[in-house]
């Protein structure tokens, strides 16, 4: 104890401790423990939720990675889809078309692929030599021909393939351009299949990684195109150190081909940042494309934040405790400022409410609005359902009115207008656009003119609207361009369609000269004898003319023109204007198209065969033969043959099955090579009444393929490999109606795991997918083979036990419930050990009724402890 020297009575602050010790009470006590207590139950809460936000930080920045490389991969897809099909395409135009076609040909892919995403196209021939270069001002001194690509690897693997297809090479070296590219090549083949060299396209890896960083948030994240031997394609940065390398071979994608994708976590070899990586596999191509996102980033914001909140917190503590002390002292004071808390939040309460009939309220500031019950049931929602934020409007305000009601709000809060009007479409809750007139004006505003609270109504006009809509729905509508023109022939009148095709700016043409729509003065001029013809000759006049559209494009028009009023000669004229071009174009491209209808035969990716009306094959492309005859077969040596002669050069079941003359519905035939052929037999009528036939063929094996592919995938639960909910519904419904038939009856069980959050939030969504499966494997090892087991969402999974009665289900779900509880799911949080909850109910009724009541058993369970299985109780069940 401190003393004074002279009295040796205590100093101050040792008197107010013992005054305050004093004044402490058992039940002071008791409270200030009870404070301690939460406090530090709080603190472990607090640390356990930050180490939970890290880990949720780190599951989405992994997510994000997956999903952008799995967008990347998709893109990818279909630049190469893209770089194929332009391949092929000029592969044949080379082969089949003249040289000026092709140069044709090549401009027009590189106009119409992106700038610098095609830097070179070249054509080698079958010594290897470049027979063509697109970059003329980069080719050799003595023409392409004195570069040869013979020692090329791409080259050499043309010449020895068997099957013509795409080639992506590692990058390399241009040998005319002197950059570094990515090939991608493809074979030119005679008409008789031999190698005729080789056409390369060359896409430029910085136009890759390019577009690579557009799509990545920092300079630290990475995306990388990849070989699938682990050759670099491009890098979205320090490129130019990792074109002729490969990644090390312990990656995944390298040691597991089969798997389609995947992520990991390490330092990178090129730069050594710790990176978030997960890579895709891109459909039908060697491709990977692998995205890595900087760890440290990804954390950096949650640590600093949590960092941030543990300060706080421990400020807030002292404060709550320091508060604590004082509240021993100042106990007779609580009930006062309880009182005092009361009052303000009955303040706060009235201060929100408000408003009158459709009105809404607007804190600028705050950006915070009230809209009262009127305004949400105008929208069809229920008062607080909307978010009480200007986005709200905006979000609600359809997409082509939305500039116009937020720009006018936005005058009007700076003071530019006096009231605040707009009439525009929102979106009811069910879907439909109604449209509303909205008027306010500003309440408040500063001494700068800038207003702080905006008060207004909203009115449902849609009626209205509609009533002048339908006004213009005919001339609006119609898919001809009309006008109305004076004698002086100036534009009196303009329909919605013609302002579209004509009008330079999008506006009325209303009071314009007739002149904008023609090709030019002469055009202008001439046309004037149409307008004598029609006022000389009865009203009516029809021609087709050359007319001027609004993007300067010279197109035709079927011209109809009457006049307004017929007893007036002079009077203004009605055009009604349809464009023709297509029509006209079609025609004239009709002869050239005869004319390639044989070569189009000859290279249809399909079988063609044409029997006439006397059964005698008149047409057959050589792709007919290769598909189904059983020894070499010329296209030409089938022209003339009856249909049953074909017997001799085909397979029974091709004629049987696929060229049938019975039906005219698809058919198909499964070869006995494996593969699927399908047909389609369509009549041909003509002139002489008579019906030829014509069949078209296409090997549909991989098609078959992937439709059985797809039809398991959509039957089954993806993470589990058992049925889903769609598919356990319509066998439910089958088992149901057998069981109305008369059938035996059986059991139906709803599982649910127990406590199953607490694994998800406790050890992440990985090690709650590793329960799921877990449980899936006891399923499929416990139930009978005509059982079925399903997941139907979630934790959720269900078992349909045909055949079964009451006392069997119920041994059936004990040994399931006991199966689960002995066992044990390893992660690399430690082990999990979880329970289930099983709910027992006989088939009967209808599937809605009999899962409710299973449901019900199920959550008899739950409320009875967890962990056992109930049976749903005896009731009368519908037939």
């Amino acid at each position: 104890m401190v003393t004074t020297p002279a009295t040796g009575r205590s100093a101050p602050p040792l008197r107010a401790a013992r005054m305050l010790l004093r004044h402490v009470t058992p039940r002071s006590l008791a409270a200030l423990l009870a404070m301690a207590l939460a406090c530090l139950l709080y603190w472990l809460l607090l640390l356990d939720s930050q180490r939970g936000q890290l880990a949720q930080t780190e599951a989405q920045a992994r997510l994000r990675a997956t999903q952008m490389s799995a967008t990347l991969a998709i893109q990818v897809e279909t630049l190469v889809t893209g770089l194929e099909h332009l391949l092929r395409s000029l592969s044949t135009g080379y082969m089949n078309s003249s040289k000026r076609d092709f140069e044709h040909a090549v401009r027009s892919a590189l106009t119409i692929f992106p700038p610098g995403s095609i830097s070179q196209i070249g054509v080698a021939d079958a010594q290897g030599r470049l027979v063509y270069f697109s970059q003329s001002h980069n080719a050799p001194p003595n023409g392409p021909a004195t570069i040869s690509v013979a020692d090329r690897d791409y080259f050499h693997l043309h010449a020895t393939r068997d099957t013509p297809r795409l080639h992506i090479a590692q990058p390399l070296l241009g040998r005319v351009s002197g950059q570094w590219v990515i090939p991608f090549s493809y074979p030119l083949l005679t008409q008789d299949g031999r190698f005729a060299g080789v056409v390369a396209l060359s896409v430029s890896p910085d136009y890759i990684s390019g577009y690579f960083r557009e799509v990545l948030a920092t300079n630290r994240d990475v995306a990388v195109l990849l070989l699938d031997d682990g050759a670099y394609l491009a890098r979205s940065s320090m490129q130019n150190d990792v074109l002729t390398r490969r990644v090390p071979p312990d990656r995944e994608f390298l040691r597991t081909p089969s798997q389609r994708h995947g992520e990991y976590r390490l330092p990178s070899p090129v730069d050594g940042v710790e990176r978030y990586y997960a890579w895709h596999r891109v459909t039908h191509y060697p491709l990977v494309v692998s995205i890595g996102l900087d760890r440290e980033h990804a954390l950096q914001r949650t640590r600093d934040t949590l960092r941030d909140s543990l300060w706080r917190n421990v400020l807030g503590t002292v404060l709550i405790l320091c508060a604590a002390l004082w509240i021993v002292l100042l106990f007779a004071r609580q009930h006062r400022n309880h009182e005092l808390l009361a009052e303000s939040g009955e303040r706060h309460k009235l201060a929100l409410e408000g408003g009158s009939l459709g009105s809404w309220d607007w804190d600028v500031g705050n950006d915070h609005m009230i809209f009262d019950p009127q305004w949400c049931a105008m929208l069809g929602y229920a008062p607080g359902e909307l978010a009480p934020t200007l986005d709200t409007v905006r979000r609600l305000a359809h997409p082509d009115d939305r500039d116009k009601v937020l720009g006018s709000l936005d005058a009007h809060v700076r003071g530019q207008t006096e009231v605040f009007e707009a009439e525009h479409r929102v979106r009811h809750r069910d879907g439909r656009w109604i449209w509303v007139h909205a008027r306010g004006r500003a309440t408040h505003r500063t001494n700068d003119g800038l207003a702080l609270r905006v008060t207004g109504t909203q009115a449902d006009i849609s009626q209205r609207v509609t009533e002048t809509l339908l006004r213009r729905a005919l001339l609006d509508n119609t898919g001809a361009a009309i006008f109305l023109a004076t004698p002086e022939r100036s534009i009196r009148f303009s329909n919605q369609r013609a302002i579209d095709i004509f009008s330079d700016d999008g506006r009325p043409l209303d009071g314009r000269s007739m002149r904008v729509i023609h090709c030019d003065d002469n055009a202008y001029e001439t046309f004037q004898v149409h307008y004598r013809q029609l006022r000389e000759g009865g009203g009516s006049v029809r021609m087709e003319s050359r007319l001027r559209t609004r993007h300067d494009e010279i197109r035709w028009f079927n011209l109809h023109g009457t006049l307004l009023d017929p007893v007036q000669p002079d009077g203004d004229v009605i055009w009604t204007m349809i464009d023709v071009t297509e029509r006209r174009r079609a025609e004239e491209a009709l002869s050239a198209a005869r004319g390639r209808l044989g070569q189009i035969i000859e290279h249809f990716p399909g079988g063609i065969l044409v029997e006439n009306e006397d059964g005698r094959v008149v047409v057959a492309n050589q792709t007919l033969c290769d598909l189904f005859a059983t020894t070499p077969t010329p296209a030409a040596g089938l022209i003339g043959l009856q249909h049953a002669a074909l017997r001799q050069r085909f397979p029974r079941e091709v004629l049987d099955t696929v060229l049938s003359h019975q039906t005219t519905s698809p058919g198909e035939a499964l070869l006995a090579d494996g593969r699927s052929l399908h047909a389609t037999r369509i009549p041909i009528r003509h002139a002489t009444e008579g019906v030829d036939q014509l069949w078209i063929v296409h090997d549909v094996t991989e098609q078959r393929r992937h439709e059985q592919t797809l039809e398991r995938l959509a039957s089954t639960d993806t993470l589990t490999g058992l049925a889903n909910r769609h598919t356990f519904l319509e066998r439910l419904e089958i088992e149901l109606a057998r069981i109305a038939r008369g059938g035996p009856g059986g059991m139906v069980a709803m599982l649910d795991l127990d406590h199953f959050k607490r694994v998800n939030d406790g050890y992440g969504h990985a090690a709650g997918d590793a329960v799921l499966v877990h449980l899936a494997g006891i399923l499929r090892r416990v139930l009978r083979r005509e059982d079925m087991a399903a997941r139907l969402g979630g934790e959720e999974f269900a078992l349909l036990l045909p055949g079964t009665d009451a006392a069997g289900a119920a041994t059936l779900g004990e040994r399931l419930r006991s199966a689960l509880e002995h066992s044990r799911i390893e992660t690399f949080k430690g082990d999990i050990h979880v329970t289930t909850s099983i709910g027992l109910a006989p088939l009967a009724g209808d599937a809605r009724t009999l899962l409710a009541r299973a449901d019900a058993a199920l959550y008899q369970a739950k409320n009875e402890g967890r962990n056992r299985v109930a049976m749903a109780p005896d009731e009368d069940v519908p037939a």
